[in-house]
C-alpha cells in the first residue's frame, strides 16, 4: 500500500478516536464533525490506493463514494447520507441549541456505532 493511502487510513483512526473523546465530553457537534472527517479519510485513502491519483479536496462522502465505484450495503450508504448532510450542519450551524436537542446523545450514540460500521466496511476495501 502507498505510504500515502496507509497516511490517509492512520489519520482516519486518529479522528475516529478524537469524535469519541468529543463524544465523551458531550461535545455532540464536533464528535459528529470528526466522525464525518474518519470516513471522508479512510475513502480518500481509497481513493490514493485505487485511483493511483492525489485524494481531491472535497468534503462531500457522496461524491468520493460514486468516483470509488464503491457497492457498499445500503444501510450504510445512507448513513453516509446522513453524515453528509450533518457535516453541512456542523460546519454552518444556525441554532446550536436546536441542534443539540434533535442530535442527543442518543441520536449521536447511535451515529457515532454506524461510523465505526462504515470505517470497518471500508477498511476491508483496501
Amino acid at each position: 500500500m502507498p505510504q500515502s493511502a496507509r497516511e490517509w487510513l492512520k489519520q482516519s483512526d486518529n479522528d475516529i478516536r478524537a469524535a469519541d473523546i468529543m463524544f465523551q465530553n458531550r461535545q455532540n457537534m464536533y464528535a459528529i464533525f470528526m466522525a464525518h472527517l474518519s470516513i471522508e479519510k479512510s475513502l480518500k485513502g481509497l481513493y490514493v490506493l485505487r485511483l493511483d491519483k492525489e485524494a481531491p479536496r472535497i468534503h462531500n462522502l457522496i461524491l468520493l463514494v460514486e468516483t470509488l465505484g464503491l457497492d457498499m450495503p445500503p444501510d450504510l450508504y445512507e448513513f453516509v447520507v446522513e453524515i453528509n448532510r450533518m457535516s453541512i450542519v456542523t460546519r454552518y450551524p444556525d441554532d446550536l441549541n436546536r441542534m443539540n436537542r434533535q442530535y442527543n446523545r442518543k441520536v449521536i450514540d447511535g451515529m457515532m456505532k454506524k461510523c465505526r460500521e462504515v470505517l470497518k466496511w471500508l477498511k476491508k476495501q483496501y
